[in-house]
């Protein structure tokens, strides 16, 4: 065999096993499923208006997601907000759908094209209540709305003050006498050379009570040659105690001080809610509490509290506590009521 034959023979063997490898690889990739990655999908549902400021957090949406035989369902939270996370092991290739639904609105499905790439920022328009014919129209007259008018928040919170309740002023003596020199027997004057005396004077005052602004002064006497100690308080300052150390002749001192008493008290506020359309807010501070709703229904003064539950006759509501604790109430008109 020649060797130009010989080498034409390899060439086409290489190729052969060149074909044979990528038919081989094209069956196997065709004989396992892709598999997509961990998905997450996060947006807000909003009421459908064409004024930004009207577009109200929209809670309670149902919220169900659709990929492949895989279906998961989520609710939207007072603020909108709808988490959704496949963990994977999803095929690639199956659509994946959102289908959002709640009573009164109209249903939404989507598709996105690029699952997890964006933050879905979903409107739904409300359903228009169906119209009727003309005649009967005229043969009967609308239903009445209820009007809620002057519509005030009111809640209390504990407040710690401070009460003025009594004022003392006593007079006291620290005797010694001067010029005694102090040799061993203790006490004696800072340096050690007099002889010195320490008087201590102890007040009380009713439980509950406090000393506050202790002022002690030497009234009478070789004022220079004493040493007064910072005012000492026991028991929860409910014990004052002064001491004096006198190396010199007796001196008159004067002690002052106010008594308080702290007192826990509640106290009430009035705010009043933001209303935009069929829907009011307001925020309340972290302490806030017997929180309830004033309104004027019908030329009728009436207060709804707000216990627990949230609930109340002529509105829907809920809260979302913010990281700083500040809470912030939302509620939405049922039907047949207005603001």
């Amino acid at each position: 065999m020649s060797r130009s034959r010989t080498k034409v023979i390899v060439i086409v063997l290489v190729l052969l096993v060149l074909v044979a490898a990528g038919i081989a690889l094209r069956v196997g990739r065709r004989g396992v499923p892709r598999i997509h990655p961990a998905i997450t999908l996060e947006g807000s549902v909003l009421n459908q208006d064409a004024d930004p400021s009207k577009r109200t957090p929209i809670p309670g949406v149902t919220v169900t997601a659709t990929r492949g035989q895989t279906e998961l369902v989520r609710q939207t939270d007072p603020t909108g907000y709808f988490h959704v996370s496949f963990n994977g092991g999803i095929e690639s290739g199956k659509d994946l759908t959102l289908t959002f639904v709640k009573t009164g609105y109209k249903t939404v499905e989507m598709t996105p094209t690029n699952p997890g790439d964006q933050l879905y920022i979903v409107q739904m328009e409300p359903v228009a209540a169906p119209s009727r014919p003309a005649r009967a129209q005229r043969e009967q007259p609308p239903a009445k709305l209820t009007a809620i008018k002057d519509v005030r928040v009111r809640y209390s919170f504990k407040n710690e003050s401070t009460i003025s309740v009594s004022a003392v002023a006593k007079e006291f003596m620290a005797p010694n006498k001067g010029n005694i020199p102090c040799g061993n027997l203790k006490p004696c004057s800072p340096d050690g050379k007099w002889k010195a005396t320490l008087t201590i004077l102890p007040i009380d005052t009713d439980p509950g009570n406090e000393f506050r602004n202790v002022r002690v002064s030497c009234i009478a006497g070789p004022c220079h040659f004493l040493r007064l100690d910072p005012p000492a308080f026991e028991n929860g300052r409910t014990k004052l105690k002064i001491s004096v150390l006198n190396w010199s002749d007796t001196a008159a001192f004067l002690v002052e001080a106010d008594v308080v008493r702290r007192m826990v008290t509640n106290v009430v506020r009035q705010s009043y809610p933001f209303i935009l359309g069929n829907t009011m807010n307001f925020a309340l501070p972290p302490t806030s509490e017997a929180v309830s709703i004033e309104a004027n229904v019908d030329g009728k003064l009436i207060i709804f509290p707000l216990g627990p539950t949230l609930d109340i006759s002529w509105a829907d509501c809920n809260v979302d506590t913010t990281t700083g604790g500040d809470q912030t109430y939302r509620c939405q008109l049922k039907g047949g009521y207005q603001f």
